[in-house]
């Protein structure tokens, strides 16, 4: 088994049978788990090498980009005003940025925001014969084509 240093609450083993299981089978080179929980550090884990070559370990403090994690991020932090009742996802954004709704948008939903969401929107519009209350609908198409083919 790959070794996974740190340290981690027993509550969280599975997280560190985890990553030692991505490094051993070679899904992942080298990575770091963090985790909160209360305000206090329940899992702060490491392992593997900073690159394929296995040039150096994976040491607490290494350096990483961060990719794709600003929808989830954002998503979570929605969740909380959602939790309280402030937020619905199924109500038009415009009751919430009366300015969302120009251009055709009055229709989308908070539910909408994630880009795959909002592709779909605008087709269904489009399909609809609605295109022209649709702003940029040919780069909207443009990304849709992008995100069916990643």
């Amino acid at each position: 088994m790959a070794d996974v240093r740190g340290t981690w609450d027993e509550r969280f083993d599975m997280v560190a049978a985890t990553l030692a299981s991505s490094l051993e089978a070679g899904t992942d080179v080298g990575g770091s788990v963090a985790v909160f929980l209360e305000g206090e550090p329940v899992v702060d884990i490491w392992g593997g090498y900073v690159d394929g070559a296995n040039s150096a370990p994976w040491d607490r403090d290494t350096l990483t980009n961060v990719w794709s994690t600003t929808k989830t991020m954002t998503f979570l932090c929605a969740l909380m005003p959602a939790d309280r009742g402030e937020l619905d996802f199924y109500t038009p954004v415009a009751k919430y940025w009366p300015e969302f709704a120009a251009e055709g948008k009055e229709g989308v939903e908070v539910r909408h925001l994630d880009a795959r969401l909002t592709v779909a929107y605008v087709m269904n519009r489009m399909e609809a014969g609605l295109e022209g209350d649709v702003r940029g609908a040919e780069i909207m198409l443009a990304a849709a084509a992008a995100l069916t083919e990643g």
